[in-house]
């Protein structure tokens, strides 16, 4: 496959790969697609997929008002949830 990156991202990767991280501009576009891929994969789980994200999920706990105790109930769907993520990933 080959891609045109244009002067801009060209001579971004030159850059990168003179600071040694990389050893081919193939491997640092691996590394960027690897990037993306987990971006899609946070986003289709609903978790957040930068900083300022999270930050605004953490201001909005914040501000949903005051805590209230777990209950067993809540704890048993927690449970379930958690177990039925967990299965879905070993599928």
């Amino acid at each position: 496959m080959n891609v045109s990156l244009g002067p801009k991202w060209e001579k971004f990767v030159e850059d990168k790969l003179k600071t040694g991280d990389y050893q081919s501009a193939s491997e640092l576009v691996r590394e960027g697609l690897r990037m993306l891929e987990q971006r899609d994969l946070s986003t289709q789980r609903g978790t957040v997929a930068t900083f300022e994200e999270l930050q605004d999920a953490l201001l909005a706990s914040v501000r949903s008002g005051p805590a209230t105790p777990m209950t067993k109930g809540d704890w048993k769907e927690l449970h379930a949830e958690v177990a039925a993520l967990a299965a879905k990933k070993r599928s």
